[in-house]
């Protein structure tokens, strides 16, 4: 499980999370807020922030159940909003990719490191 939790670290890391403390460091990640900068969602929804969260379970044999979940705060109401839409695929997309990193951390695969936004 150590490995899993050091890979889901790096791969939040990798893409400019800060992760916190934590007293369940060695089963939970949990990191800061950070602004959200997608130009088109931030216009119709106002300042917004989002936040990860990745909770890590043993299982049987050497496997892990990792979840992963974000948070996102705006000031604006947005569920019944068509941003609301941009918002939960942007999330898919990010949770996919994130899930890619871990995996090919895991495999000890080398990594392309994002260009800088």
């Amino acid at each position: 499980m150590k490995m899993a939790l050091v890979a889901a670290r790096a791969a939040l890391e990798e893409d400019d999370w800060v992760v916190e403390p934590s007293r369940a460091a060695d089963q939970r990640l949990r990191t800061r807020w950070k602004p959200i900068r997608n130009f088109i969602f931030r216009r119709l929804s106002g300042n917004a922030f989002g936040r990860c969260f990745v909770n890590m379970q043993p299982l049987p044999g050497d496997s892990v159940l990792v979840t992963f979940q974000a948070g996102l705060a705006t000031r604006r109401d947005i569920e019944h909003s068509p941003v609301k839409a941009l918002a939960d695929d942007s999330y898919a997309t990010a949770a996919r990719d994130w899930q890619r990193a871990v995996r090919e951390l895991l495999a000890g695969r080398p990594r392309e490191r994002k260009p800088d936004r």
